[in-house]
């Protein structure tokens, strides 16, 4: 599936650069749904989000999200503002029923096991898995002491790892802040993924940790596909993409906004640790791209994803029928082949045949030759048989005459 987007980076590279997004007047706005759970209003963050990108309808719901919520909307972010909210079995129908629909783009946001922060791992993976995603939250807090906003916790992630399907949304972006993060794993094939090390099909890294980064654990239970003082670069943000649905669910270690240190534009509450005179980072322009693509590129993007599956299909039908044409042309060449010798072996038996012809016409030369000679013997032998009856006769007149006159002489004497 991979292959197939590589066409789709120089286009989507080329729109989320040009920074801004131009909609026809007539043209309806996208809606996203901003789901603070458990939050009285929008925060200092949300609100700058709200006044920032105005081809956007947001629409914020701080508590259940509804089927009549999510009516309209293309996208659904959901960030537990308050760590101890649940989803209700309402709610979890809501957003099937919603995704069922395809077209659509979901965002959720962990959290890492420090505190009581973990209360908001297990929300999270119980409305994954039943959403059907294979993306989970691990029970585990991640550092980083290289990349970060002047504490290992403050992690700053990279997009050195981000996969080549959408690279596009690294277009301005090195580092986005994931404060206090926890890592990313997968359930699927009954096993937990390594993600930094492989994925499963439909599951695309974002943003990991550097080369130095480092697992902690404050509570329990034990995390899954890690443990504690490993490092490497874990992936604190991941992509899943349901191509035949056309729907994409994106997990957070962190949250955007409504969280303790945003990644959206941190600078606007901490210049000293996240201003470009600081640690600097493009979280803002990261969480841009992304809206952007889940709002205004998304539909595109599986469209054109469609039509190379299908040109896809096309190849390989040709493929197949060529390998088929080949297999017929091979086995005509064999017939041919086997015809061939057969034709020689009739030459040999026709030469062998008129080689016998031959000889039996000298047989009958010599044989006619011979005939003749009998020919001409029998009638040599006819002739002299003729010429000896011919003798015998005139000795039979012969004896008669002299019966007849010399007998009775002899008497009267």
């Amino acid at each position: 599936m991979k292959k197939k987007l590589v066409p789709l980076l120089l286009l989507m590279s080329l729109t989320l650069s040009m920074g801004t997004i131009a909609f026809a007047q007539a043209e309806d706005k996208p809606v996203v749904i901003v789901q603070i759970k458990g939050a009285l209003e929008a925060d200092t963050t949300l609100q700058a989000i709200m006044n920032n990108i105005s081809y956007v309808d947001w629409v914020v719901v701080t508590g259940d999200v509804t089927a009549s919520d999510l009516e309209d909307a293309v996208m659904l972010i959901s960030v537990l503002s308050d760590k101890t909210q649940t989803y209700s079995e309402a709610e979890v129908t809501a957003i099937n029923d919603w995704l069922d629909q395809g077209g659509k783009t979901i965002w959720l946001c962990g959290d890492s096991d420090y505190g009581t922060d973990y209360l908001r791992i297990d929300t999270v993976n119980a409305l994954l898995e039943d959403i059907g995603s294979v993306l989970r939250m691990e029970h585990c807090a991640a550092e980083d002491p290289v990349s970060n906003g002047g504490a290992s916790y403050r992690v700053l992630s990279v997009t050195d790892d981000i996969a080549d399907e959408f690279s596009f949304l690294a277009v301005g972006v090195d580092r986005a802040l994931t404060h206090s993060p926890g890592v990313l794993t997968a359930y699927s094939g009954g096993r937990y993924w390594a993600l930094e090390e492989e994925q499963p099909d439909g599951v695309y890294v974002l943003l990991t940790l550097t080369d130095v980064g480092v697992i902690y654990d404050h509570n329990p239970p034990e995390s899954e596909s890690v443990e504690v003082g490993d490092e490497g670069r874990f992936v604190t943000m991941a992509l899943e993409v349901d191509w035949a649905l056309g729907n994409m669910v994106f997990v957070e270690s962190e949250a955007p906004f409504g969280s303790y240190m945003p990644m959206y534009y941190p600078e606007m509450l901490r210049d000293d640790r996240y201003g470009v005179a600081a640690n600097p980072q493009q979280g803002g322009q990261f969480f841009k791209n992304i809206i952007s693509l889940a709002t205004v590129y998304s539909g595109p993007m599986f469209s054109l994803n469609d039509e190379v599956v299908s040109l896809t299909g096309s190849v390989d039908e040709l493929t197949a029928t060529v390998s088929g044409l080949n297999s017929d042309v091979s086995a005509l060449e064999a017939q041919i082949g086997s015809l061939e010798s057969d034709n020689s072996a009739l030459e040999s038996t026709i030469v062998a045949l008129e080689s016998t012809i031959s000889g039996l016409e000298t047989d009958v030369a010599s044989l006619e030759s011979s005939v003749s000679g009998l020919e001409a013997d029998l009638e040599a032998a006819r002739s002299s048989a003729s010429t000896m009856q011919m003798y015998a006769i005139g000795a039979l007149i012969i004896g008669l005459v002299v019966g007849v006159f010399v007998g009775p002489m002899v008497r009267k004497s």
